[in-house]
């Protein structure tokens, strides 16, 4: 695929394993699977070159956006930083790739150059998971490493999917190194600091790691999908991390059906995590509100479309706002109006409709 560019360098030939992410302030970032480059989006036809990483190449890599806005990536080659354990990390206002800290311990495998899924905690820290028998946590705040616990039968996170639970927990797909079937679905719990069993969906454990991928619903539940056609869903035990919990501070009390750019104000609107994580393969980052309006008397649910937020940063109490379009179609009567972030719900605002 080639890009239409506007700058000076040659066109690109290639995206591929590539992965993708949207910054804190809104910018959107790809990067080229088979080079050292990346681009910002600016508009149609338009994409401008960014800082080129430390490492070989961005393949098999994944962007994990931090509380501090920038972007961690777990290199799955051999690199400048460090043979065997490089990490880089971006920062956006400076524009410039750096070496990070190494990790505790290999997370890539020598024979694919795979990674596991790497997800942001509700305490501020990185889970990442090896496409190796390791796991590895990284803490942005002291800009270090250190070793997660060891998977149980020498499994691996091999092109595996995760995803943030409201709880706090991290469902995780575990696999044999390679592509071979074997799968075992684990929680990790950041408290305990320890992995545990979960009951696995239909096709595990015959399914290989890779072809799982997972979604958190507005419900607070988890859908899983790999290459059968069945739809399946997680449903998480325990209570919500309170932490994670956004907070309407101001909305409209009168909405009008079909009206536009209303706006709503807020703290950490966007939650604390992408929440679902997989890396090069696949993004299906779920950081940014939804509105929901119940409506009192009968019940029934309406979503309004969120756009034009003033960030997208995840970081620990973000104030912050969006705006939001009311379907022409809801009827009028009052409304329970409340914010859902990766599936978190927050408090309640009533708004009359006309």
């Amino acid at each position: 695929m080639l890009f239409d560019v506007n700058w000076s360098l040659s066109s690109w030939t290639t995206i591929g394993d590539a992965q993708s992410i949207i910054l804190s302030d809104g910018r959107y970032l790809q990067a080229n699977c088979c080079t050292t480059q990346s681009a910002f989006y600016c508009g149609p036809n338009c994409w401008t070159a960014n800082a080129n990483i430390v490492g070989t190449d961005s393949d098999e890599g994944a962007y994990t956006l931090l509380p501090n806005g920038k972007l961690l990536m777990v290199d799955a080659w051999s690199t400048a930083c460090s043979a065997s354990f490089s990490s880089e990390l971006y920062d956006p206002t400076h524009t410039s790739w750096s070496c990070g800290p190494d990790t505790p311990v290999q997370l890539w495998d020598n024979s694919g150059h795979e990674l596991g899924p790497a997800t942001l905690l509700h305490n501020g820290k990185v889970f990442y998971v090896g496409a190796t028998n390791a796991t590895a946590i990284y803490n942005p705040s002291t800009n270090s490493w250190s070793n997660g616990p060891v998977p149980p039968n020498h499994l691996t996170g091999y092109d595996a999917p995760a995803a943030l639970e409201p709880t706090g927990k991290v469902l995780e797909m575990f696999g044999p190194t390679g592509f071979g079937s074997g799968c075992q679905f684990m929680e990790y719990n950041p408290t305990t600091g320890t992995l545990s069993n979960v009951p696995n969906p239909a096709d595990c454990p015959g399914d290989p790691s890779f072809v799982g991928h997972l979604m958190i619903l507005p419900s607070g539940q988890i859908m899983f999908t790999d290459f059968s056609g069945l739809v399946e869903v997680f449903t998480p035990s325990g209570s919500v991390d309170p932490v994670a919990k956004p907070t309407i501070t101001s909305a409209p009390s009168h909405l009008t059906a079909g009206s536009h750019n209303n706006v709503l104000h807020g703290t950490q609107l966007n939650g604390l995590s992408q929440n679902s994580t997989y890396g090069d393969d696949y993004q299906g980052d779920t950081n940014f509100p939804l509105i929901r309006l119940t409506n009192n008397t009968t019940g029934n649910v309406y979503w309004a479309t969120t756009h034009n937020e003033s960030t997208h940063s995840i970081a620990h109490g973000t104030v912050m706002f969006t705006k939001f379009d009311v379907p022409a179609g809801v009827p009028n009567g009052t409304y329970r109006l409340n914010v859902v972030t990766s599936g978190v719900l927050s408090n309640t605002f009533m708004v009359s409709i006309p």
